[in-house]
């Protein structure tokens, strides 16, 4: 039977809809008590996937191990819902999710279960809450507090909202109090957005649903102070609490207007002509002027030096622009360089590593990668791809002073980045005749070389 454990506490910084104290920027004032209690909820039973990891540890395979075993036998591509194979409430796409979770975090899968099992059930319910009482519910922080989820509701709790969560398999802690009902997230954001906008240029704005604050985040170097970027957020949500937070603006959320390395170009006007993989944000020492690297072969490729291309972001960034190839260096004599210009697009010294993924760069290679370390490389045909260096210095027929390395290779991925974690290694070339198996690329510290005055550029 479920118990109501009453809980009242205060909380901190805070903005409510309608009638609020205004906070100055980068505080707020703190919100009078509100009332929290706890519902509990019956942990989910999972006899078959117990079942299941038993099996597999008499028959001496790890967890990992087990879940890949059940996967062979009982997963498979399925045409409905209703036919997808199941443990317990858990079907193969999300058993197959917490899988890879676990390979990448490291932490026990049946530990994930527990953490990660129901998060359908309760994000359904936080779905359904906010259909049904739009001026009330307060949205949810899933695992929060110690407890299974927390979610909040303005002013009062609707019992049909109560009747709900006492359906959720697993503990809630329902804070009542002055709450931003969460259907009206959306509205102050985008109209905060719309102010910052007219007077700081570039910002990230949100809402923390825990300080039930508007957080604006600008460039350490943007002209108005916090106090005008704060009023100019009241003027438009009177009384709404503000924190104005000042901080390197790495890319921006939806990045349409950033170009970077391991973006994808293409011929123009014929745009639908695939013709590389762009590589690193290059600058000049002296004026800082910035432009794109790419593989020479690739320019030459696309009609050489003073013709135009197109720049593409990843489709989950999306944006592009019409580029010029501006200069290359490619012969059996040199490694194999090129840069192009960068439109009307902002260049920023970071890469795609995989499809929509990206990171900073943050130094560059300083010398060829020995023999046996591990470098990775981003095209737009292979995506991610991995392996030893086999040999640190090689001439290919058509280009010089190259790098091998173990790792697959297809073609269009000419021109993109090779690196390790955030250093920057090379601009990739191909491969040697006959071993598709084998990538090669030209080292990136030989660039300025051949460019005179150019460098990476790297964050600060």
């Amino acid at each position: 039977m479920r118990r109501l454990q009453l809980i009242i506490g205060i909380v901190g910084l805070g903005l409510v809809a309608g009638a609020i104290t205004t906070a100055p920027a980068s505080s707020g004032a703190v919100k009078p008590a509100t009332r929290s209690f706890l519902i509990d909820g019956a942990e989910t039973p999972r006899p078959q996937l117990e079942q299941m990891l038993t099996a597999g540890r008499r028959d001496g395979l790890s967890e990992i191990g087990a879940i890949d075993r059940w996967l062979a036998t009982r997963g498979g591509t399925r045409s409905t819902a209703s036919r997808a194979p199941h443990l317990d409430n858990l079907d193969d796409a999300e058993i197959e999710d917490l899988r890879a979770y676990a390979m990448q975090s490291g932490q026990p899968f049946s530990s994930l279960v527990r953490w990660y099992g129901d998060q359908e059930e309760f994000q359904a319910a936080s779905w359904r809450l906010e259909e049904l009482f739009p001026n009330s519910y307060a949205g949810m922080r899933f695992h929060d507090q110690g407890v299974a989820a927390w979610m909040g509701f303005n002013a009062t709790v609707p019992p049909a909202a109560l009747t709900l969560i006492r359906t959720l398999p697993g503990d809630v802690m329902v804070e009542v109090g002055d709450l931003l009902p969460k259907a009206k997230w959306g509205q102050y954001v985008t109209a905060a957005k719309r102010r910052v906008n007219a007077i700081a240029g570039r910002s990230g704005v949100g809402f923390d649903i825990r300080t039930q604050q508007i957080v604006v985040k600008v460039p350490p170097s943007t002209r108005p102070s916090d106090a005008s970027i704060a009023g100019a957020v009241t003027d438009a949500l009177p009384g709404t609490a503000v924190a104005v937070q000042r901080t390197l603006m790495n890319g921006r959320g939806t990045d349409d207007d950033t170009m970077r390395g391991g973006g994808y170009l293409n011929d123009y006007p014929n745009t639908a002509t695939k013709v590389c993989t762009s590589g690193f944000a290059i600058r000049a020492i002296s004026s800082g002027l910035k432009r794109l690297a790419t593989a020479g072969h690739c320019i030459r490729d696309a009609g050489g030096v003073g013709t135009d291309g197109l720049y593409q972001n990843h489709s989950s960034d999306g944006g592009s622009t019409r580029i010029t190839w501006l200069w290359k260096v490619y012969s059996p004599s040199t490694p194999d360089f090129g840069y192009t210009s960068h439109g009307t697009m902002t260049l920023y010294p970071s890469f795609y590593y995989d499809f929509d993924l990206k990171r900073e760069v943050h130094t560059a290679a300083q010398g060829r990668a020995d023999i046996g370390t591990h470098l990775c490389h981003f095209g737009r045909e292979t995506g991610q791809a991995c392996g030893p260096v086999i040999n640190p210095v090689y001439d290919v027929d058509d280009a010089c002073c190259q790098t091998l390395v173990g790792a697959p290779r297809e073609s269009g991925d000419s021109g993109g980045p090779w690196y390790w974690g955030y250093m920057a290694f090379g601009i990739h070339h191909g491969y040697p005749p006959g071993d598709p198996t084998i990538s090669a690329f030209s080292p990136i510290h030989m660039l300025g070389d051949y460019a005179s005055g150019w460098e990476i550029w790297t964050t600060p």
